[in-house]
């Protein structure tokens, strides 16, 4: 930093060290005294210490000490006067300036390490002996201690005496050397004495031993003191510190001169080396040429560059956090200039011509901790600025003299508005008192009062203290209070205003020049059209309304095109065009601001305080009033004639664009209209207030005087109007009157309101919806607004009727823009119909104001389609079939199924009553053996159970074959426990019963723990099942009994619980879903849509042989005719798809047979197949007969006849009849169904015989075939 009295804390080598003393040669001696008296001889003996002391200054490098012992002062004496002559002996010192790599300062040391000792030292006993182990020593300080060196003779005379002694030294495994010779020769002390010997130890020669030998006889009466002690030894190991990058001196100083207390140290130094530019001269303060932005280090005490050092420096600066390339240092370039120049300094010299300073200066000291932005700001407070952080860039600013960087007025501020507040009065003061370091009072803050005489006749003595940070010139410091008080007393004023892009690029700190006619009373700026000649000279503006007035002179100043504002004499004005001299640097462009300045209207001129991005694209401005003239008298003292801001007016021009627009609204109940006027300032801007009249249908009205350029009329009444407006100046000069003729048409001339966007909540598409409520959701419109809130809004009346009947069902008037129509009210509302619920509804609404007029009708229709198809699966039992079928899950209104049971095939539901009509999804129906029988199934919702709305399934044959009987049930599953529980499902193993025909093991499940009302789960073949389409956070009973091939069914097991637990998808793990989480037949055709596999969806090699289950893939896994020729593409199952061996008998058994009928035109063929292992499956029929017969001209009823049985028994017949006229029959008839096998385990092989007959009454020509195909189904 700048030069200055540096007073810090010190680093001190403790103990103070005691300087070994000379050996003593001087003899004491003792006066004659008279007879009888003794004598005794004065104290030669006292010990010495030093103090060793580290005074850091600062960080480095600095330049260090101004001039030598002459800036170190003790208790503010210097160590050396002016002459040379010393104020303190015994003072050595050395200096480090701060440099990385400076050299370590003798003497100082690291680390002591004391050693008390306390042992008498003899000389017939022989010396004391200590041994070192510090390997890191360099060197021992011996302490000796002599209580008392005295002597009384036999007259009772009190003398001197003398003491000897040696200290020696001794490395390991070394010889004894002579270290230190003590000879106090014929001195006298009787308090005790200390010596301390410094003693370097040998390298290399760790442990070392150190002895103290006593080389005087030991006393032999008590009249000799002469006793020595090894009193302690202090190991040392030197520091050689450095302190690279810190400044700092280090003082050897006797304290024997200072008594008890050391003194205060100060220093005067010369700070910082810090970087200025490359072409700055501290020293002379001169810069130099061009400045190419590159810096050096040098001493300076500019706070422009101590303010760059401090936020670019990362060691104690901010270097860290700000990048120096994000740094104004050409702004800073401009302030540190203005800080350099020369300016009075309010002293004369002894010749009485006035002497200067620099008019900003830094010499201080930063010894504190304190906040980044406190110091900063301390800092360029000394140049009478402010730091900020914009755009990204760290910027500083100063208050000096600056050209306008930005023209404003009207034709760039958003509605042309500005906004002016002044400071409080409180916030003015008439004295400051300024707090400055003054170097002739050793440096000291001293107190600088200021008077401003006119604030001090206006408010009286108000005062207010600061602090001019560095400054130690009284001269600077009176020039500081006076820019404060001037600036309180004169800009005084800030404005506000909202721009846009244009204005973007403002800083805090830029002046800025406005023109705005309501201060000027004329209208000096705006916008220029263009310009003529090519000389450039000549400028047009958009406005003739500027006057130039005689003996005045004129300037324009001008944005041009790069951005700069640049000023050009006015040498005549035409009109609206305006010729300068000389022309512009820059060719102006269309759009352009400008401003005239004149000697008698001047355009303000403000300093930007801040910009904010107010809203998108705009942006507000604050700025405070910028005075030019105060530099001078701050700074020179002197008083410039006042800058003239406005010129007064005698007239000024009426308002335009009057605009008047009627809005109607409701009001307590009661319908109004209202009508807003509404204008354009006048040209100039002078107005401050306008006065508005009409004459209307009831008379004329006043409307008195609003500084707003609109007013609202209301409770207007039809009729016509013509309205009056005229603006008043600041000087109370009124302007003509503007009118405008307009015809109000109330109420009458609004539109009525309507419904838009009438909608189902949530639909499928097509009208459908899903669920047991339907909401319908609307828009509301009205003329003025949209909405239910809006005034004029009073309700909806909403209707719902039956589609199909067309009755009217609920009619609800409503305040919302939605209605849910709840199965509830469905219900209710059918019941006068005595009927069920409607699944398909009308909804119509319309909407009314609160002038009860409604809007048109909209209407929409909405559909709650049947359950999809289900399809039951069949297994058999003992003179039992167990049909069982799975809900759609996805149709959360489902309510049940009903099941048809016939030995037709043609069941027709809407005449037959159900066999079953419940919510189960499994029951078992006895059955008689080797009898087909034919079930169809249908799911209904809560809508309705109409059969006729219903998708009831195709027929499916089931046949029953008894080939053995078991009547003995299964052993019970053991150890039945939860072992897993997941979202709606609890995972159960147990273990299986040795029964060798145990088919599968049930599982059922209840909230309670009753059995008698438990609801069936599903079946299993292994030990675990998952019992699934659970509630969450439930907790259920579940059983398990177990079932045999032949349908008997073992006792319940005792119940086992457990809680289901919430879905959280995070909870699974790659590869936690096994198949024992996806419950049986929980992946159904309706949950896949149309097309939703597809080559795309699956990944290659996704479908690998570890990812399907042995035996996964079973018949009734794929729906009949599912796998067709199209849905498996060209080239897909090839080799390397199917593992070798894969295709066995035992994964695929079949026996067909093919062959021709005789000629008399019946065939019958036949098919025996045995079961060949467990027989756990049922078999897969089809039986296919082709028929082609040709008889030539004749014609009549003839036929073709196809017969089945299996095993003896009649299964399925069919039939194709012959063609009109020619009487040949053609045509294939086909049958496919299931053989349903109750076999008994202990003889497996079973045969079953399947004979299909095919008899004609056409006996010519005949080609037919029979195709009979036997499939067995594994389980």
């Amino acid at each position: 930093m700048g030069a200055g009295l540096v007073s810090l804390a010190s680093l001190f080598q403790p103990p103070f060290t005691p300087v070994p003393s000379p050996i003593l040669g001087s003899k004491g001696s003792s006066k004659g005294a008279s007879s009888g008296s003794t004598s005794e001889a004065s104290n030669t003996l006292r010990s010495k210490t030093t103090a060793s002391m580290v005074e850091l200054l600062g960080e480095g490098e600095i330049v260090g000490l101004v001039n030598g012992a002459k800036s170190i002062f003790f208790d503010q004496t210097p160590v050396e006067n002016e002459d040379g002559d010393l104020n303190f002996k015994g003072v050595t010192w050395e200096q480090r300036t701060g440099l990385p790599d400076q050299e370590y300062v003798n003497g100082t040391t690291q680390v002591e390490t004391p050693v008390d000792v306390g042992t008498r030292v003899y000389e017939a006993q022989g010396p004391i002996l200590r041994t070192i182990n510090e390997q890191n020593a360099d060197s021992v300080r011996v302490i000796t201690q002599i209580p008392a060196l005295v002597k009384t003779d036999d007259d009772g005379n009190i003398t001197t005496t003398s003491l000897e002694y040696y200290i020696d030294v001794r490395p390991i495994n070394g010889d004894w050397s002579e270290a230190a010779h003590v000879l106090i020769y014929h001195q006298k002390c009787t308090s005790p004495f200390y010596q301390a010997h410094v003693i370097n130890l040998p390298r290399g020669g760790c442990p070392w031993d150190i002895r103290v030998r006593r080389i005087t006889p030991d006393a032999d009466k008590d009249t000799l003191q002469n006793e020595l002690y090894f009193d302690s030894y202090v190991v040392l190991t030197k520091g050689r510190f450095t302190y690279p990058n810190t400044a700092f001196v280090y003082i050897d100083v006797d304290s024997e001169q200072f008594g008890s207390n050391l003194p205060a140290r100060s220093f005067h130094v010369k700070g910082l080396k810090i970087a200025v530019p490359s072409n700055y001269d501290p020293d002379t303060r001169a810069y130099t040429g061009v400045w190419d932005g590159t810096f050096r280090k040098r001493y300076t005490n500019n706070p422009a560059w101590i303010f760059y050092d401090l936020i670019t420096n990362d060691r104690y600066g901010l270097g860290e956090f700000i990048d120096a390339a994000k740094i104004d240092k050409w702004g800073l370039y401009q302030i540190a200039q203005y800080c350099d120049e020369q300016v009075p300094s309010g002293y004369n010299s002894s010749s009485g011509e006035a002497m200067y300073e620099p008019r900003f200066v830094y010499n201080g000291v930063i010894n504190t901790r304190d906040e980044a932005y406190t110091v900063l700001q301390n800092i360029v407070s000394a140049f009478r600025g402010m730091a900020y952080w914009s755009l990204g860039q760290v910027f500083a600013v100063a208050d000096m003299p600056s050209d306008p960087v930005q023209l404003v007025s009207p034709a760039n501020v958003i509605n042309g508005q500005f906004e002016y507040s002044g400071t409080a009065m409180k916030a003015r003061h008439s004295v400051a008192v300024v707090a400055w370091n003054d170097p002739e009072d050793f440096y000291r803050q001293t107190l600088e009062p200021v008077i401003n005489d006119a604030m001090l006749q206006r408010f009286g003595w108000r005062e207010t203290q600061v602090t001019a940070y560095g400054c130690t010139s009284r001269g600077q410091a009176h020039r500081f209070g006076k820019w404060i008080l001037d600036v309180e007393q004169h800009e005084t004023e800030t404005v506000e205003y909202t721009a846009s892009w244009d204005h973007a690029r403002l800083k805090p700190g830029n002046i800025i020049a406005v023109a705005d006619p309501r201060k000027a009373q004329v209208r000096a700026g705006g916008r220029i059209v263009g310009t003529e000649g090519t000389a450039r000279k000549t400028i047009v503006l958009d406005s003739d309304s500027f006057t130039p007035a005689s003996g005045q002179t004129y300037q324009l100043m001008l944005t041009l095109p790069s951005g700069d504002v640049e000023a050009r004499n006015i040498t005549g004005f035409d009109g609206n065009k305006v010729t300068v001299n000389p022309a512009f640097a820059e060719l102006p462009r269309p759009n352009a601001m400008y401003v005239i300045s004149g000697t008698d209207v001047h355009p303000r001129e403000y300093r930007v305080l801040s910009v904010a991005e107010d809203e998108k694209h705009t942006f507000k401005i604050t700025a405070l009033f910028h005075d030019p003239t105060k530099y001078a008298r701050v700074e020179y003292g002197l008083n410039l004639p006042d800058v003239t801001y406005t010129r007064p007016k005698t007239t000024i021009k009426p308002p335009t664009n009057l605009t008047i627009v009627e809005n109607q609204y409701y009001n307590n109940g009661t319908p109004r209209s209202r009508i807003t006027l509404s204008w354009t300032p006048t040209p100039d801007f002078a107005s401050v207030s306008y006065n508005v009249r009409a004459t209307t249908p009831g008379g004329a009205v006043d409307y008195g005087s609003t500084k707003d350029t609109s007013i609202d009329i209301d409770d207007v009444v039809d009729g016509d109007y013509v309205f009056y407006v005229s603006a008043t100046s600041v000087a109370g000069i009124v302007s003509k009157e503007a009118s405008l003729s307009y015809t109000a048409h109330g109420w009458a001339g609004t539109d009525n309101p309507w419904v838009t966007n009438l909608a189902i909540k949530n639909s499928a598409g097509a009208g459908v919806f899903s669920g047991r409520d339907v909401t319908f959701t609307w828009t509301n419109n009205f003329p003025k607004n949209t909405g239910a809130n809006n005034p004029f809004f009073k309700n909806n009346v909403v209707t719902v009727k039956d589609t199909l009947t067309g009755d009217i069902l609920r009619t609800e008037t409503i305040t919302t823009d939605n209605y849910t129509y709840s199965l509830d009210s469905n219900l209710k509302d059918n019941e006068v119909y005595a009927r069920g619920a409607s699944r398909k509804l009308t909804f119509s609404v319309t909407i009314w104001d609160v002038m009860d007029r409604s809007s048109e009708t909209e209407s929409i229709d909405a559909y709650n389609p049947p359950p999809s198809a289900m399809v039951p699966t069949v297994q058999a039992r003992n003179g039992a079939a167990f049909i069982s079928w799975s809900a759609p899950a996805s149709e959360t209104d489902f309510a049940g199924t009903m099941v048809w049971w016939s030995l037709q095939k043609d069941i027709d539901p809407l005449n037959t009553a159900p066999y079953y009509d419940g919510s189960n999804t499994a029951i078992t129906i006895p059955t008689s053996d080797n009898v087909p029988y034919w079930v169809r199934i249908a799911g209904y919702d809560v809508f309705s159970k109409n059969v006729a709305e219903l998708t009831v399934s195709a027929p499916l044959q089931v046949i029953v074959l008894n080939l053995s009987s078991d009547a003995s049930p299964p052993t019970a599953p053991t150890n039945l426990k939860v072992v897993d529980t997941g979202y709606g499902l609890l995972d159960l193993t147990w273990t299986n019963p040795p029964d060798p025909d145990l088919e599968n093991v049930e599982l059922w499940y209840n909230t309670t723990n009753d059995i008698g009302t438990a609801m069936y789960s599903g079946a299993f073949f292994g030990e675990e099942g998952i019992v699934s389409g659970l509630k969450s956070k439930t907790k259920y009973y579940v059983w398990a009994r177990a079932i045999d091939v032949t349908g008997n069914y073992s006792d319940f097991t005792a119940s086992v619980n457990g809680t289901t637990d919430k879905l959280v998808a995070d909870d699974y793990a790659d590869g936690s879903i096994k198949g024992v989480k996806i419950t049986d037949e929980s992946i159904t055709a309706p949950k896949l849509a149309a097309v939703s596999v597809t080559g795309d969806k699956i990944k290659s090699g996704a479908i690998t042989s570890d990812k399907i289950a042995a035996g996964a893939v079973v018949a009734n896994s794929i729906s009949a005719n599912a796998v067709t020729s199209d849905k498996i593409k060209a080239d897909t199952i090839t080799a390397n798809h199917i593992v070798s061996n894969t295709l066995q008998t035992k994964n695929m058994q079949y026996n067909s047979v093919t062959s021709v009928a005789g000629v008399n035109g019946t065939g019958q063929q036949t098919l025996q197949h045995t079961f060949d292992d467990s027989g756990q499956g049922d078999a897969l029929l089809q039986v296919t007969a082709e028929v082609s017969t040709f008889k030539n001209g004749t014609s009549g009823d003839n036929s073709a006849q196809l017969t089945v049985t299996v095993n003896g028994n009649w299964f399925a017949s069919g039939s194709v009849g012959g063609k009109a006229g020619t009487g040949s029959i053609e045509g294939t008839i086909t049958y496919s169904g299931y053989i349903v096998l109750n076999r008994n385990m202990y003889n497996p092989h079973q045969t079953v015989t399947v004979v299909a007959t095919l008899s004609t009454s056409v006996n010519d020509n005949v080609q037919n075939t029979i195709s009979i195909v036997l499939m067995e189904m594994k389980r």
